[in-house]
């Protein structure tokens, strides 16, 4: 049985799990802006249909940047789920 390592020594595996580290903390920081973003929506007045409209689309934006993530170490990690033979 290979260790978690040597997976990661193939060059395109590497760069899978580095795209996805990349990813994941790109949806933590933009999550992090979420109180902030409600905040500056309820300070500017806008209808509650376009407050919630665009709260929906910053939390999907950051779940969409975690499931991309989960997918490319999920290829990394098991080559086989994502192989063509």
């Amino acid at each position: 049985m290979e260790s978690p390592w040597s997976l990661i020594r193939s060059p395109w595996r590497g760069l899978l799990v580095a795209a996805a580290l990349i990813l994941s903390g790109t949806a933590i920081l933009h999550a992090s802006g979420y109180p902030l973003l409600t905040e500056a929506l309820r300070e500017a007045g806008l209808a509650r249909v376009w407050v919630g409209a665009v709260q929906g689309l910053w939390v999907m934006f950051a779940v969409h940047l975690v499931l991309i993530a989960g997918y490319l170490l999920a290829g990394a990690l098991r080559p086989a789920i994502v192989e063509d033979r």
